[in-house]
């Protein structure tokens, strides 16, 4: 699940991929290094997925490049034992 903008989209994907048994990741469209397009912290975003076995990976894409070490970094600190993933909009620079 890709390009999510808002933690409120995050809590109810939360809910959705706790009911199915399908490995997959999510990411998350960012307006700076710290927060997704809401405005809510990528911490909190990514630490909804924390317990699901399922999510295998979180990250970043559809985002200005210079904000990508910033995300990482916090994403790390999140610590949700995923994988981190980062991508480009349509293999935009």
């Amino acid at each position: 699940v890709e390009t999510i903008p808002s933690l409120q989209e995050a809590r109810v994907l939360a809910e959705l991929l706790a009911e199915v048994d399908t490995p997959s990741w999510i990411s998350f469209s960012c307006r700076d290094a710290e927060h997704v397009n809401d405005g809510s912290t990528i911490e909190a975003c990514v630490s909804l997925f924390r317990g699901h076995s399922k999510v295998f990976a979180v990250g970043i894409n559809c985002t200005a490049p210079t904000h990508i070490s910033g995300l990482i970094r916090r994403i790390q600190a999140a610590d949700t034992g995923k994988r981190i993933i980062v991508y480009p909009n349509s293999g935009e620079a």
